[in-house]
């Protein structure tokens, strides 16, 4: 009976010992994607809404000003993609442009909190930034899904 206690006690540390070498190989999980979803809007300058819905898909809505006076919403909208497996993890947008064409909006995001994320968007010819500088655009958010 000695013998089999100390061989169950043996498996047990060996398996949390090999559940340990996974994490420190891999490093710590991603992030779920559902850190993203919900409404943020922009604190530094920038106005508008951005949503990043759950199914993957997103909508950013800016209020345009008009020679009038007044603005007018502008919505763009299509499907994101994050990859936290990159550093600083990556964070696409698949959308069709004015013409119909097809666009991708290469991007870098981190998340300074639960509350708060910082993006720094890529040129339009799909040249991914590789640091955040001055040009990040800080978002705190609003609801989460």
């Amino acid at each position: 009976m000695a013998e089999t206690k100390k061989t169950k006690g043996g498996i047990f540390i060996i398996l949390i010992l090999a559940v340990a070498l996974i994490f420190w190989v891999r490093g710590c999980p991603p992030p779920p994607t559902n850190e993203l979803a919900g409404e943020w809007a922009p604190i530094n300058g920038s106005s508008g809404i951005a949503v990043f819905n759950l199914d993957g898909s997103f909508t950013f809505t800016t209020k345009i000003p008009e020679s009038n006076g007044n603005t007018r919403d502008q919505i763009e909208s299509g499907r994101y993609e994050l990859d936290f497996t990159k550093e600083p993890a990556w964070l696409d947008f698949i959308y069709k442009d004015s013409y119909g064409n097809d666009g991708r909006r290469e991007t870098i995001i981190k998340f300074n909190s639960d509350k708060e994320m910082v993006i720094v968007l890529g040129m339009p010819t799909n040249t991914r930034p590789v640091s955040f500088q001055s040009s990040a655009i800080t978002f705190r958010r609003l609801k989460q899904f």
